[in-house]
């Protein structure tokens, strides 16, 4: 059988660049030398020269190198080489950065709280609410209303040129979520020319196609006085279902009760439902365990092995399975002029189109919990025969959605942003930035097939209409024009298309954000002091944040199934009628009035054990009109005793308000989750989670302590290394208890959490309330450490220039404390949610004239599974958790052709194809077999390009 034309000429061109990258990758491994792994600098080292530039964690610091707080300096060049797919896939190899949300870490959430597709940073893994994304040192709004954060996807990638990441507290200098610091795109305004770029990937399994291609131009006008730059990009990359071609990903791995425990828990493979059927499984009564044939027909369900009441290893059940990754699909537009209105005078104007397109498979939805009675219209004679005998009124049936038909999730986002300002010098070197921005992001967010939980059960009881002799629904008896449509459920392929799409529809939800930002500030040396001149900075800003969300009909309505003979009580009164998602409207606002003042004082230079000591502070005083008034604080010294070592320390006051989502979400709804219930032994269930705003929200406060060293050793030219320890200590942290700390709490005495736990009238869990809240603590502290080096090779009688990078952070903890409990989450690599005590990525990169290599290695420590089991709850080998290491090369060319540079590039990354450990997460019954946040799920995978610049 031959494949269509289109087919054979795309496999043909897979094969093709399979066939030259796998020939680039030997040619590689064999050509290029052994390289030692180390270093990592201060403001990491460049290829080009970034000069004196202005730091992103200060408004009156102007050379990086003096800067009190750690602050990490990487240009897009080196960003391209690790990850040319993306800036963001580059950041996130960075050891500071951890539990970002990504494509891969999408899987089966239709609410958008794992970002649906977008590359959310995520600093410390203190949440990416807490990290303070800008550009070119302004906010842009949020791009998901769970998070609170900014989508970098977003950004001109094109134009970017460097970005700044300052891993410490930044609030009194640039205002609220700076907590665990701040990240800042640096455009090139000052770009000139042409410059375009084009490339494809794919895995080695040839999928997750990768296409990207982007055009930036830059000129001046009016004889010099204006200069333009705008881009334009577009990306598309596929998604990946979780089937085939990964055989740790097909297995199914996941947690589930151990029936022989102890221990309770056990890791097992091939995970299914013990109580639904693709065509249907009776749950009770002396017809159990019986399950239909596509003919109708009964026969004895064939179940697996480790079998609880609802999971097993094996057998015939419903094996719930989500996307191994998100495709995404984005376009951007970015366009930025500006023009001298007088000597020292320039306004400026930014204007910036973007929209991100994510689509996945969110579960497939079965029917559960439901009644077949006896006069069931649909039911086999045989088996009617049989429930007579057995004077059998009814039985509890549940059954897989296979043939309904996948649940799907489509996002879009769309992001509009506009700024106009002035820059300006008066004074003796005084300089002034004044700005306003409007930003509005448009959010839909659509879940198809989505099954509703009235329609199903009014479907399922379908009977004989006596009138008629056709088959109705029950109601429709006594309401003719109610619209049912009865449901044949005995076998698979039994129910009609017309019955699906009255028991699906689609849940909607159109969010619309905007942000209104006016900012002042001035920077100057107003005086000098015995050591020179003291740098001050200080602003007023004004910003307004408003939300409004519109939902479909059926989600925001409370369930009413009155009058639907076998309706489950526990689903009566719940909020919400699609058995997913569930959106409900949000309205809300609220605006922040502050100003701040920063200033840097030199006290010594060139003095005998003191080359120069500088002390930086600044104070910040912020309004918020729904939560008063907040003064936050830094205080930093530099010392630098002689020329090769320089002492840094930071001390400062932080704070982060709530965000809209955290204030007025009026309910999402997600089911699938599962909890140990200590009530019923610790047995493993169900429950639906129930998130929920909390008006009453205040500031979270965090004081962060930064202390560090820099080495750059004047005996050793190009050599820099630094250490910084961090301790950043959150007091009424917003966040969400997890459901199972939430019940644990609750069983131990917590009243006040006990009111969040919905029970139904036996007893067995219903739902969980899980609404944000100002915690106790949240605290992480540990150390980063950075060395690099670069050297000409000629010394040595080689070729070339060779740079060596290294980067490491180690979390002695990072807790959480409520209610008087404590978890800490350092150390654990499975469950999401914490992080590694080590992590640490390593370059190489070798010049030879036209020629470049890159090569990589990204270190993932050994750890636990989850750090709150015990041997009784998870047997210690499976608790335990092996360390991983990526390899990545990247090869380069450049070149001269028609009048312009080229640069050709090739990348493997994971180079050796490793797997992740197997660590399962989500739902029971919709596992993931491994931690997205922290693994590769891709495997090897192939980026070939071409750059150009006239």
């Amino acid at each position: 059988m031959h494949a269509p034309h289109g087919d054979r000429l795309r496999l043909g061109l897979k094969q093709g660049a399979l066939a030259g990258v796998s020939c680039l990758a030997l040619t590689l491994a064999l050509t290029a030398p052994a390289m030692a792994q180390s270093g990592r600098a201060v403001a990491a080292s460049s290829e080009t020269e970034l000069g004196e530039v202005v730091v992103t964690g200060s408004r009156a610091i102007v050379n990086g190198n003096e800067a009190p707080t750690p602050v990490t300096v990487i240009t897009a060049q080196q960003l391209q080489a690790a990850a040319p797919t993306g800036i963001a896939d580059a950041l996130n190899q960075l050891p500071v950065f951890r539990n970002s949300l990504r494509p891969t870490t999408a899987g089966s959430s239709g609410t958008g709280q794992n970002g649906n597709g977008g590359n959310f940073l995520n600093l410390r893994a203190l949440s990416p609410a807490r990290t303070l994304v800008l550009l070119n040192g302004r906010r842009a709004v949020a791009s998901n209303l769970f998070t609170g954060a900014t989508d970098v996807n977003l950004f001109p990638q094109m134009l970017i040129s460097r970005v700044d990441v300052v891993t410490g507290g930044a609030s009194a200098a640039y205002g609220s979520d700076a907590v665990a610091g701040v990240v800042n795109f640096i455009l090139d305004t000052n770009f000139t020319g042409l410059k375009g770029e084009i490339q494809g990937g794919m895995s080695s399994r040839q999928d997750g196609d990768l296409y990207q291609a982007g055009l930036a131009w830059g000129r001046d006008f009016a004889d010099g006085r204006g200069h333009v730059i705008a881009s334009l990009e577009h990306k598309n990359i596929e998604g990946i279902r979780e089937v085939g071609g990964r055989p740790w990903s097909a297995a199914g791995w996941g947690i589930i009760q151990n029936p022989n425990g102890p221990p309770s828990q056990i890791i097992v493979r091939d995970v299914r439902s013990a109580n639904s059927a693709h065509g249907g499984l009776i749950t009770n009564g002396p017809l159990a365990g019986q399950t239909f044939n596509p003919d109708g027909t009964l026969r004895p369900f064939q179940f697996g092995t480790v079998r609880t009441a609802t999971s097993m290893s094996g057998g015939e059940g419903v094996a719930g399975r989500t996307n191994l990754t998100t495709a995404l699909n984005t376009t951007s537009a970015f366009v930025y002029a500006d023009y001298d209105l007088a000597e020292n005078w320039t306004a400026f104007l930014e204007g910036e189109f973007a929209e991100v397109r994510t689509k996945f498979p969110s579960a497939t939805a079965g029917i559960a919990n439901a009644t077949i009675f006896r006069d069931n219209a649909f039911l086999p004679a045989a088996v009617r025969t049989r429930m007579e005998q057995l004077n059998l009124n009814s039985f509890g049936f549940n059954r897989g959605g296979r043939d309904l038909g996948s649940v799907f999730v489509d996002s879009l986002n769309d992001t509009l942003r506009f700024v106009v300002g002035v820059q300006g010098k008066f004074g003796d070197g005084w300089q002034t930035n004044i700005y306003y921005e409007r930003s509005e992001g448009r959010v839909r967010l659509r879940t198809s097939n989505n099954p509703i939980h009235v329609n199903i059960y009014n479907a399922v009881d379908a009977v004989v209409n006596p009138a008629t002799g056709g088959i109705v629904c029950r109601t429709t008896l006594t309401n003719p024009a109610n619209g049912c449509v009865p449901i044949n459920l005995f076998g698979e392929g039994a129910p009609s298309a017309a019955a699906i799409d009255y028991i699906r529809d689609t849940s909607y939800a159109r969010l619309t954000t905007t942000q209104d930002v006016f900012s002042a500030d001035i920077r100057g040396t107003p005086f000098s002091t015995w050591a020179g001149p003291v740098s001050v900075a200080a602003g007023a800003e004004y910003r307004k944040e408003t939300a409004a969300q519109v939902t479909d009909p059926i989600s925001s309505s409370i369930v009413n199934g009155t009058g639907i003979r076998g309706f489950p009580a526990n689903l009566q009164g719940n909020p919400g009628g699609f058995i997913l998602t569930n959106p409900q409207p949000i309205r809300g606002d609220y605006s922040i009035r502050e100003g701040f003042v920063e200033a840097v004082a030199p006290l010594a230079r060139d003095l005998p054990f003191a080359r120069a000591l500088d002390v930086n502070g600044a104070v910040r005083y912020a309004d918020y009109s729904n939560a008063g008034g907040v003064t936050t604080w830094k205080l930093g010294v530099s010392y630098q005793p002689v020329e090769d070592v320089r002492f840094r320390a930071t001390r400062s006051r932080d704070i982060r308000a709530p965000n809209i989502s955290e204030l007025f979400t009026a309910g999402q709804q997600t089911v699938g989750l599962t909890v140990r219930d200590p009530r019923f032994g610790g047995a493993t269930v169900p429950v639906t989670r129930r998130a929920t705003g909390n008006p009453d929200l205040q500031p979270e406060k965090a004081d962060t302590t930064t202390v560090g060293v820099v080495y750059q050793p004047s005996w050793l030219p190009g050599f820099s290394a630094s250490v910084d320890a961090f301790d950043i200590s959150i007091e009424g942290a917003i966040a969400v208890l997890g459901l199972q700390q939430i019940i644990d709490f609750c069983a131990a005495g917590d009243q006040a959490l006990c009111a969040l736990v919905v029970r139904n009238p036996d007893g067995t869990l219903n739902s969980i309330i899980s609404p944000n809240l100002n915690l106790n603590t949240l605290e992480t502290s540990g150390l980063d450490l950075e060395a690099s080096y670069t050297a000409d090779l000629a010394s040595v009688g080689w070729a070339g220039s060779l740079t060596l990078r290294a980067l490491a952070t180690y979390v002695r903890d990072l807790r959480t404390t409520s209610s008087g409990r404590t978890i800490d989450r350092a150390g654990q690599i499975g469950l999401g949610g914490g992080v590694p005590e080590w992590t640490a990525t390593m370059s190489a990169m070798y010049r030879n004239g036209p020629f470049s290599l890159y090569v990589q290695n990204r270190y993932i420590d050994s750890g636990l599974y989850d750090v709150t089991l015990g041997p009784n709850i998870l047997a210690p080998e499976q608790n335990a958790i092996k360390s991983r290491s990526y390899v990545d090369v990247t090869a380069r060319y450049n070149f001269e052709k028609f009048g312009g540079r080229y640069e050709a590039f090739a990348t493997i990354n994971n180079l050796f194809d490793k797997d992740p450990p197997i660590s399962p997460n989500g739902a029971t019954l919709t596992p993931r077999a491994a931690n997205p946040q922290l693994y590769d799920f891709i495997g090897r995978y192939y980026t070939v390009g071409l750059r150009f610049r006239y």
